[in-house]
């Protein structure tokens, strides 16, 4: 057992026994040596020997080098370099017991949380299964002809909010649900359905050009404030409805067509 085990493990219980790099800093203010004369001559950053003498191990680099550095540091200022060698290795083994143990302690800390939490859901879903059944129970109380009629009024009554000319107008009704949707929003929308294969490059307001690359059958819809800007490399290979109304692009194989949403009156 080196001196500085035998030290250690002496002194377990709070000195500087076991120190490295505060040991180094010690002996070197000592012997009135500046820090930048050290880093200097054993060629690292004087940020590299604040570390050392920090006994900062988040910050030093892997015990190897760190070695290297020692040895040569306790080499310049006279110091046995095996002695720091075993208190850097006893140091960084206390150093990684801490860490283990805080991470069992944070581990632990979870399990107990994880467990509490999964108590609380069985706890809610309880409760939400009692208030079901409760009112299960109070709906059954309703008498059966207090149900036979409400259920008669109910088609009188939904026919009397039922629009006047809606069952006539089957044909129109995609487009003026969309543009209601449209209304209600103030967005400009857009269904991109795919025949073929077919490569679109889309902008949306003022951003950015997307590229999508589209197989048959696929669907994409989107949606701008102001509108769309569309590069297409085969216009029959796609199929466009803007605010739900079909887009004409043709119907020619392979044509690509660059086209604007909503078209100025010069380009319908």
């Amino acid at each position: 057992m080196t001196l500085a085990t035998r030290a250690y493990m002496e002194n377990r219980s709070g000195t500087d026994a076991a120190s490295f790099g505060r040991y180094l800093k010690t002996i070197r203010e000592k012997q009135g040596i500046a820090p930048e004369v050290v880093a200097d001559a054993i060629c690292v950053s004087i940020r590299q020997l604040r570390y050392i003498e920090a006994e900062d191990h988040q910050q030093l680099p892997g015990e190897v080098y760190t070695k290297g550095m020692l040895r040569a540091y306790a080499r310049e200022i006279g110091v046995d370099p095996e002695d720091i060698i075993e208190r850097y290795k006893l140091h960084r083994q206390a150093h990684e017991d801490a860490l283990r143990r805080e991470s069992e302690i944070l581990a632990a800390g979870s399990k107990a949380f994880s467990r509490s939490m999964i108590a609380l859901a069985v706890l809610g879903v309880i409760m939400v299964l009692s208030l079901y059944a409760f009112s299960r129970m109070e709906s059954g109380t309703v008498s059966a002809p207090a149900r036979q009629q409400k259920s008669q009024q109910a088609p009188a009554e939904q026919s009397q909010r039922q629009p006047s000319g809606l069952a006539d107008d089957k044909a129109g009704m995609p487009e003026n649900i969309a543009g209601l949707e449209k209304s209600r929003s103030g967005l400009q929308r857009l269904d991109i359905d795919a025949i073929d294969e077919v490569t679109l490059n889309v902008r949306i307001d003022d951003q950015p050009y997307t590229k999508y690359r589209l197989d048959p059958n696929d669907h994409v819809e989107l949606a701008a404030k102001s509108g769309f800007e569309l590069l297409i490399s085969n216009a029959a290979g796609v199929r466009l409805r803007f605010n739900g109304r079909i887009v004409n692009l043709g119907s020619e194989p392979g044509r690509s067509v660059s086209i604007r949403l909503p078209q100025s009156n010069g380009n319908r």
